[in-house]
């Protein structure tokens, strides 16, 4: 083992800095994503809504009397699919759901490499460092990703700054500085550890709210059911449309397919500690073990990622295709 570093190298604080802006930008974009297909899910509630109340069915047919109220009626009627049209056409333009997953995959990469370079294993070893220092091979990749950031449709787009402490919270386990050079067993805490965590957390929360979703749709239909059978059938489209916006808030959200990505994790990084803690005290000291630690727990979260990136990156070429059918329907 080389000795322990535990200075604060400027090239590392930098790479936390383009982390961090990463970051930022990643979690902005991901937040007015959503934002604009809640208003687009809303809206189209709203509207079928609107268009149920001005035709006035009991027990409104009294209050609804004043030509006031329906003038004003029919204009959100009139008003509604066209900003649903706008939030949809700007959701695509401005690439909220596309630059989120490119800056989330550009601040994972970075992560990678971080945790390699304090580890110190493959490029960033002392024996693939005698001729170039692992500063500068660290600075070389976050170059590398930067590039292909910048050259992705991200790069279209300015970003804004990250201006906090380094490194942000919640981008490291609360112990880690993230700066110094970690042992074998502070990676396994600080890094297979935590990651393993974050998934199981994800996961459950992801269960609950999956059930949740899926108890609203099912109650939403049996109401329909129960209003066509009490002779409330012009109500059912409303509780039709709160169907339909719960399925298609479910699909591009893919539960289930990010469970089974995130369970897999949690299994393969498990497996891998596991493999770690069987090692004799000895064994644990070989530059080769240590090395496979990293590379199968890097490897383990690298895939999770393309897979993550590969699932969301197809629910919003369906969003993208069901928002051309809509806008094609209303012409």
């Amino acid at each position: 083992m080389t000795p322990r570093t535990t200075r604060r190298s400027p090239v590392l604080q930098d790479i936390w800095q383009q982390f961090a802006t990463y970051d930022y930008n990643a979690k902005r974009s991901q937040r007015r994503f959503y934002r604009l297909r809640g208003w687009v899910l809303a809206l189209g509630v709203s509207a079928t809504l609107l268009a149920l109340l001005y035709s006035s069915p009991e027990p409104f047919e009294n209050m609804l009397d004043s030509p006031v109220l329906k003038s004003v009626l029919r204009a959100l009627i009139v008003l509604a699919p066209i900003v649903i049209s706008v939030l949809q056409n700007a959701s695509n333009k401005f690439r909220e759901g596309t630059n989120y997953v490119q800056l989330r995959g550009a601040a994972e990469a970075l992560k990678r490499e971080i945790f390699r370079y304090r580890m110190k294993v493959d490029l960033y070893s002392p024996e693939q460092t005698v001729n170039t220092p692992r500063d500068i091979k660290l600075v070389g990749k976050a170059k590398q990703i930067g590039a292909n950031l910048m050259s992705s449709e991200t790069g279209q787009d300015g970003l804004e700054h990250f201006r906090g402490d380094l490194p942000p919270k919640g981008a490291v386990a609360a112990d880690d500085d993230g700066f110094t050079d970690l042992t074998p067993d502070e990676y396994i805490q600080w890094r297979l550890e935590d990651q393993r965590d974050y998934y199981r957390a994800r996961i459950s929360a992801w269960s609950r709210q999956s059930r949740m979703l899926q108890w609203a749709i099912y109650g939403f239909s049996g109401l329909g059911s129960f209003l066509a059978a009490i002779g409330g059938e012009v109500w059912v489209v409303v509780t039709t449309a709160m169907v339909t916006a719960f399925i298609s808030y479910q699909e591009y959200k893919r539960y289930n397919l990010l469970i089974s990505i995130y369970n897999q994790a949690a299994s393969d990084l498990e497996a891998v500690r596991l493999w770690w803690m069987a090692l004799p005290p000895k064994e644990q000291k070989y530059r080769d073990n240590i090395n496979k630690l990293v590379k199968n727990t890097e490897t383990i979260l690298r895939t999770e990622h393309a897979d993550w990136m590969q699932e969301v990156r197809e629910a919003l070429m369906e969003l993208r295709h069901e928002d051309e059918m809509a806008q094609q329907a209303n012409q």
